[in-house]
């Protein structure tokens, strides 16, 4: 048998989702914060369909009450395969008589509610390698609603605290293919890379997670889409990136953290570490692959073209050399960390 647990689940989405997971067999846990009496009233009816019913109460902006729901959800059923999540507040009134308490109200339990419940839910799923996450916005949070511009707000977060679009241009020492044994690259271009999308969207919420318990958590944000396309180049992965932000920073913001950026290889200073990790072009013809994937002995990345998007707050390129820095000279970069950390001693 498979278990979801859904939140928010007293009012009329919630209910019916629940309802719906009942009917198709799973177990189910249902929350609800202050309406006990209608969860138990669903909780009554769900149970008339011969599958397992837990009821939970909780306040979810508070991240030890989502934890521990979840935690309690986990020893009923020891296992969750489905988070959906449904709790959510209105407010409606013109955005210049909200006052802080109700502002915060609103992001508490529709934003941080939901952020605390995935961030408890994910070890586990991570752990079995399988499970899925759902939050219910609306169509607000795209477009905006009168009379309700914090409860837009906080879906317009739910959709995506962050959210980044990439598209690579791939050589094709990537596929450790050369012209000489890939003669249909040459004046050509290939829009599929098998499998290299999924792991241009997941890979990097692993480098932003942490490790628990032995797993590693991928962190929630930011949300990424990717396309990679096989390009006739021999070495050096371009992208093209737009990215918004949930506060937008300034252009010279951006730069200034770029030209500051130093990673625990800067600061080890180890042998074959770029002395300047990232280094930003202000030509709007730069980087090129030619021209610069060599740079800092193929160990840098180059940025360039950062300017406003009509759809998202930023967009740029950048540039890596993908056999140097990501593979072999990757590779030798990590063993000297490993040596200079003393694993090897």
């Amino acid at each position: 048998m498979k278990y979801a647990l859904i939140t928010g689940a007293s009012g009329g989405i919630g209910a019916a989702t629940a309802r719906a997971f009942a009917q198709a067999g799973y177990g189910v846990a249902i929350h609800a914060h202050r309406s006990v009496d209608k969860l138990h009233a669903l909780a009554q009816e769900l149970s008339n369909l011969s599958v397992p019913v837990l009821e939970v109460c909780a306040d979810l902006s508070d991240p030890v009450q989502a934890k521990t729901m979840v935690d309690n959800v986990l020893e009923k059923f020891c296992q969750l395969d489905i988070l959906v999540c449904c709790s959510g507040l209105s407010h409606v009134g013109l955005v210049t008589d909200i006052d802080p308490q109700q502002w915060k109200t609103l992001f508490g339990v529709n934003v941080d509610g939901m952020h605390y419940c995935c961030q408890a839910v994910l070890p586990h799923m991570v752990h079995r390698k399988e499970g899925c996450i759902l939050t219910v916005s609306s169509m607000w949070g795209q477009v905006g609603a009168s009379c309700e511009v914090a409860y837009s707000a906080t879906k317009a977060a739910i959709i995506g605290l962050t959210k980044a679009l990439v598209c690579t241009y791939q050589a094709i020492s990537g596929a450790g293919k050369t012209f000489a044994t890939w003669p249909e690259m040459v004046d050509n271009c290939i829009p599929y890379i098998g499998g290299e999308e999924e792991k241009s969207e997941q890979e990097p919420l692993k480098l932003w997670g942490k490790v628990e318990k032995g797993a590693i958590v991928p962190a929630l944000s930011p949300s990424i889409t990717a396309q990679c396309l096989r390009i006739p180049v021999t070495d050096g992965h371009m992208a093209a990136v737009f990215m918004s932000f949930d506060k937008k920073p300034s252009k010279e913001e951006i730069l200034e953290r770029w030209a500051n950026f130093e990673g625990e290889a800067q600061r080890l200073a180890l042998p074959s570490a770029p002395k300047h990790f990232l280094h930003y072009f202000e030509e709007n013809d730069r980087p090129q692959t030619k021209l610069d994937r060599n740079l800092e002995n193929g160990m840098a990345v180059s940025i360039g073209r950062l300017r406003p998007d009509t759809q998202y707050d930023y967009k740029f390129v950048c540039l890596s050399h993908n056999t140097l820095r990501g593979a072999a000279g990757g590779g030798v970069l990590l063993a000297e960390l490993l040596a200079a950390k003393g694993y090897f001693d």
